[in-house]
């Protein structure tokens, strides 16, 4: 415990070396454009002009408000540790350790940058975040691209507007462009138009543009997960097969989840935007899930992303609170004990009377085992974008199921089918591994069914898993309904409570909880585990983004 209560403690504190440093480098940039805009000194740039070319001491000035404007973009990098920001800094330093000196000696602001310089190179350790690969290359061909398309539109410029400079010649041309940004003040070519004011401004905005963008590049964080290869997904399923108790476990083999091992555990994750989302807790040994919490968030912080677990079970949540993350109840699991479950008695007498009616009507249901045929399933792919048009949705992904052939051919299916034996609706039943438990994850019938229908499939799979000798149904997670309702609850469980309340006319959180609770289930807590309160928004923003798989921006503005 007390080498736990240290790690924490070591952790904070490099938390807040890390924030500090950003801090004075983002400081560092603000004061290097408020020197590049005042005066020096008189009498240093007297004493520089006794050994030192004038051209140096013109072109240091805009050196130095350039290199501001990108300590306050890089200081963003540092923050979220990364080791290009890091590299980076120190070489914007050094420059500006030298402008400063170069342009009026200018002691202060570059004493400034030396300790700063010394900061960071005694904090290294503490810079790990990686880049996205394809971001730092596309970064260095904007860089390189911005260098030769400024000296190409200088050139072209003045030699096409002479009229606006007077006599130009190609040397002239190149030589302006290029003391546009080492020696602003020596001046080949004179404006003689406010047009050419204009152009001969428009270089050092163009080039200095052209930079920062390479730069904000270069500080992306990694936009990739990688793609699990095929001995990945293997291993995945092995450990999944001997240790998974969920039922979202099936959904970790999905194609759309990549992993991390850690000894002999797995966790499988999502990538939207930033954010590594993680579907439930990882899957392996008990004894090695704590470290495996750990790992995984030091795996996120090397690739500056945000650690994000989905559906957790209460279990393991001393083993978050110990890796530095926080929870947050996100609903509640319906789980029906199967053993207990019947139509008999009182308070079943509408479930009865209706399960009843949809008998009358010649609906029957029946559970397929698998394999099925590919052919086999077109008329539930007919039910499913029917049920998809009606609501105006598209398929969800990462926990949950979507209409995939080789996914649904490989479960049973409960089919409901009316008088004249056509599928009307249909569901697909996945099992648990380790725990007895089954669940349900598609839900799909046609828009004119009977009322009653979804129940009657409901009551049927719980009557058949019942038969087969499960323990358990699960009914799936009722997001929100039911969450920050006690007195005790925490304040932003209360906060997603009263967010449900004003969002009650578009999502029917509490209609979903009703519709559950007649098959009297045990609701059993989920959670949301997150490593800031700072980063909740952007993690929540991920995790829309994996279950829709588009962007945030696209699923508000309905983009199919």
């Amino acid at each position: 415990m007390q080498t736990q209560e240290k790690t924490n403690q070591n952790k904070s504190r490099e938390k807040w070396i890390v924030r500090l440093i950003a801090f004075l480098t983002f400081l560092a940039g603000v004061i290097n454009i408020s020197s590049a805009i005042q005066p020096a000194l008189r009498e240093r740039v007297e004493l520089l002009k006794t050994f030192m070319p004038e051209i140096m001491l013109h072109g240091s000035r805009l050196l130095v408000a350039v290199v501001g404007f990108a300590l306050i973009l890089v200081a963003s990098g540092l923050l979220r540790r990364k080791r290009i920001a890091w590299m980076i800094s120190l070489a914007l330093l050094s420059i500006s350790f030298a402008g400063h000196l170069n342009k009026g000696l200018d002691i202060e602001e570059a004493g400034f940058n030396l300790l700063l310089i010394v900061l960071l190179v005694i904090t290294s350790n503490n810079y790990k975040a990686i880049s996205d690969k394809g971001s730092f290359r596309h970064g260095i061909i904007i860089l390189a691209a911005s260098i030769l398309f400024t000296l190409i539109y200088g050139t072209a410029g003045f030699l096409l507007l002479d009229r606006h400079f007077g006599q130009v010649t190609l040397q002239k041309a190149i030589a302006q462009t290029w003391n546009l940004f080492f020696d602003p003040q020596n001046s080949l070519l004179q404006p003689l138009t406010n047009y050419g004011r204009f152009f001969k401004s428009s270089i050092v905005f163009i080039g200095a543009a052209s930079f920062l963008m390479a730069l904000i590049s270069m500080l992306r964080p990694v936009l990739e997960a990688g793609i699990a290869l095929p001995a990945e997904r293997e291993k995945a399923k092995q450990i999944i097969e001997e240790f998974g108790r969920s039922g979202l476990c099936r959904a970790l083999l999905f194609p759309d989840k990549s992993y991390f091992f850690f000894k002999n555990c797995v966790i499988g994750y999502s990538l939207g935007g930033r954010t590594a989302v993680a579907l439930g807790d990882p899957i392996g040994p008990e004894g090695e899930l704590s470290a495996c919490i750990a790992a995984f968030k030091q795996f996120c912080v090397n690739n500056d992303w945000i650690p994000l677990f989905v559906s957790v079970l209460p279990d393991n949540l001393q083993a978050y609170s110990a890796a530095g993350l926080q929870s947050l109840c996100l609903g509640y699991e319906a789980i029906v004990n199967l053993k207990d479950f019947s139509l008999e008695g009182s308070q079943h007498k509408n479930m009865r009377n209706a399960h009843t009616h949809i008998m009358k009507t010649g609906y029957r249901a029946e559970v397929v085992p698998p394999p099925h045929a590919i052919s086999d399933l077109q008329p539930l792919r007919q039910i499913s974008d029917a049920w998809l048009k009606e609501r105006g949705l598209n398929e969800l992904r990462f926990s949950d199921g979507w209409f995939d052939p080789a996914y649904l051919a490989e479960c049973p299916l409960i089919i409901v089918r009316d008088a004249d034996a056509k599928p009307v609706a249909f569901s697909n039943l996945v099992g648990e591994y380790q725990k007895n438990e089954v669940t349900i994850d598609l839900m799909r019938h046609y828009p004119d069914v009977e009322p009653g229908t979804m129940e009657f499939l409901f009551v049927s799979a719980l009557f058949w898993a019942k038969e087969k000798g499960y323990d358990s149904f699960s009914l799936g997670l009722s997001a929100i309904a039911g969450v920050g309702e006690e007195k005790g609850d925490p304040q932003t469980e209360k906060a997603l409570h009263i967010l449900s309340t004003r969002l009650s006319r578009f999502f029917d959180f509490a209609g979903l909880r009703k519709f559950k609770e007649k098959f009297n289930p045990t609701w059993e807590p989920r959670y949301l585990i997150y490593d800031s309160p700072a980063n909740l928004p952007a993690a929540v923003t991920g995790l829309i983004e994996v279950h829709s798989s588009k962007t945030i921006l696209q699923t508000l503005l309905g983009k199919k």
